[in-house]
């Protein structure tokens, strides 16, 4: 019994380096597009923990500041009310040049006619 023409050992071995390539393709293919969709989240996870890293780092930095005495919650001696009712352990900043003069003026109504 013979071989038929088409299956001779050449040709089955291009369809089989052909079909790999396929499947190769395809599966690279699949793989970006996975790739990309976990940037998206893994992105999303970094920011969020970046976030809460730095509120947990400020957090932390205010508990353990040793160069204020104000910023300790037990010293209730240091409390300065700014404003009615605004209570703050911080010091107390006077409010001097509050108005500026910019030179800008509010233009009002229409273009003035000559």
């Amino acid at each position: 019994m013979q071989w038929p023409v088409g299956c001779l050992f050449q040709s089955m071995i291009d369809r089989f380096l052909l079909l790999l390539a396929g499947v190769l393709v395809a599966g690279l293919v699949g793989f970006f597009l996975l790739y990309v969709s976990a940037l998206a989240l893994l992105t999303t996870i970094a920011l969020v923990l970046g976030l809460i890293a730095t509120l947990a780092l400020g957090f932390w930095a205010g508990l353990n500041s040793t160069g204020e005495a104000a910023a300790k919650a037990g010293n209730k001696a240091l409390q300065v009310i700014n404003t009615a009712g605004e209570v703050t352990f911080l010091p107390e900043v006077p409010a001097v040049m509050m108005k500026r003069d910019t030179g800008l003026r509010i233009v009002t109504g229409a273009a003035s006619h000559k």
